[in-house]
């Protein structure tokens, strides 16, 4: 089975029964170590076998079982995953009459005890009966509930601020700073202001070419002639012949072709008898000489990058720069921190790529600037932890702040010193909760009526609206509207 390495394994019985009279695989443990086996190689197992013994193990184990192989083309087949139930030998054991066997129901009596524990037991049953006793008379006993809106206090503290970036930690009114670098690089397009002359047509006219060897020579097109040195200001400008053409071969003959000049603009247009030199082989035997003036070189005004434009692109991309580099270094911010943007300036040109050069012709400059640029960072959990320091310093005795109520802001006035300390000043508000002494207000109201101990609280207090009374049992404030004479029954609550 695993030579064959295949998905599907088919066993087939032998139709004969072998000499020995024993038919093979017959016990239920043989197929359930084959069907195992083949459950491990991935194989699918299935038998062809007529043994009624051999079918019904086969069944019980989850073995498809076929009668010939041709059936088994006929069907999907798939045999489970092998399993086996225990052959149980004895009835299922009863848990709960093992647990009566082992542990039987002890049977207690007080009076089968020793002395000592008889004593402790009624000493405990008599502390159970007086708890409760106590506890029936707490339900009795009138109770009140006092609600109590203490009124807010409003603080307000501004203090200045230095956010160092050589400190570690806060020390005083000094926070530490952390300064973030970033590299930022842009691309503009500015169209140029400039002019320039730039070279427009190509001169054209007429050479003549004379034989001045005696022998035959054919002219290809595209001949290179040019202005010899001797003509001022027109030295080396250089003419294409427009067509071929062949020279007889006799001394002094000659024949007239079109030229053009290699070069457009002003320099083509030379005088007569200028052009006189022939370029290749063709120089040793041929003369040439323009009879008329070429004509017909042009030159045309242009847009050109003019000083001016590269200083203001330099200008704007630098301020666009800086104002990207803002952005950059918030990125790089750590959670709760934030950059003071009076700290954030260039520290240095890295590239700067202009395109085309200076006085160039062109209708667009381009301009590629990449700076490397610094703020500092400041983490914001630090100038609260100053300003709530501030805060409550100025907190009445025995008041507490309100965490909820605590707004902390930065002032918009900063000043940034040579060595990068950051000076400014941050301005902290929150409400102040009176203090309140509950045993106090206990005792003071114990045992007067509603109206009475509403008074005393409010002149005593600073309330922010009339206390709320609730007694308890309910129908005790109709016919006696008294708080109760135990301090303990009172409960104050501060809102």
């Amino acid at each position: 089975m695993g030579w064959v390495q295949t998905q599907r394994v088919l066993l087939v019985w032998p139709r004969r029964v072998p000499s020995n009279g024993a038919p093979p695989l017959r016990r239920r443990l043989d197929l359930l170590l084959l069907h195992r086996h083949a459950h491990r190689l991935g194989a699918q197992l299935a038998l062809v076998t007529q043994d009624e013994t051999v079918r019904d193990h086969a069944a019980e184990l989850g073995l498809p079982v076929f009668d010939s192989v041709e059936a088994t083309r006929k069907m999907r087949w798939r045999s489970r995953m092998p399993r086996i139930r225990p052959t149980r030998r004895g009835a299922r054991p009863n848990p709960a009459a093992i647990r009566a066997q082992l542990r039987p129901a002890p049977t207690l009596a007080l009076s089968t005890l020793p002395a000592g524990v008889r004593l402790a037991a009624r000493v405990v049953l008599f502390l159970l009966g007086l708890a409760g006793v106590f506890a029936l008379l707490f339900a009795v006993v009138p109770s009140a509930t006092v609600s109590l809106d203490l009124a807010p206090q409003p603080l307000t503290t501004t203090t200045d601020l230095a956010a160092d970036p050589e400190t570690t930690g806060v020390q005083g009114a000094t926070v530490p700073a952390r300064p973030v670098r970033v590299i930022v690089q842009n691309t503009r397009l500015l169209p140029t202001s400039g002019q320039v002359e730039v070279p427009g047509e190509r001169a054209s006219g007429q050479v003549v070419f004379s034989n001045i060897a005696g022998t035959p020579a054919l002219i290809p097109q595209g001949t290179s002639v040019r202005v010899g040195g001797s003509v001022a200001g027109s030295a080396n400008v250089r003419f294409i012949t427009q067509q071929a053409a062949s020279i007889e071969g006799r001394i002094g003959a000659t024949i007239q072709v079109d030229v053009q000049a290699v070069e457009p603009g002003l320099p083509g247009n030379v005088p007569a008898n200028a052009i006189n030199t022939i370029d290749g082989p063709l120089g040793t035997q041929l003369a040439v000489v323009n009879v008329q003036p070429t004509s017909g070189g042009t030159v045309e005004r242009r847009s050109a990058v003019a000083a001016a434009d590269r200083d203001r692109l330099r200008a704007e991309l630098f301020a666009e720069l800086q104002q990207s580099s803002f952005a950059a270094i918030s990125a790089q911010l750590q959670p709760g921190e934030f950059v003071v943007s009076e700290t954030v300036r260039a520290r240095q040109v890295l590239a700067e790529d202009y395109d085309p050069p200076l006085g160039a012709p062109s209708d667009v400059l381009s301009l590629t600037l990449r700076i490397e640029a610094a703020g500092t960072a400041v983490n914001d959990a630090d100038l609260r932890a100053v300003a709530l320091t501030a805060l409550e310093a100025k907190l009445p005795a025995g008041a507490s702040l309100a965490p909820a109520t605590v707004r902390v802001a930065r002032n918009h006035d900063v000043a940034v010193d040579e060595a990068g300390r950051i000076r400014f000043s941050v301005t902290a508000v929150g409400d102040a909760t009176p203090a309140l002494d509950r045993e106090t207000v206990r005792a003071a109201i114990s045992g007067r009526s509603l109206d009475e101990a509403r008074a005393l609280l409010q002149g005593t207090l600073p309330l922010a609206a009339s206390p709320e009374f609730v007694l308890r049992p309910a129908w005790l404030a109709q016919w006696y509207p008294v708080l109760p004479w135990l301090p303990l029954r009172i409960d104050v609550i501060a809102r």
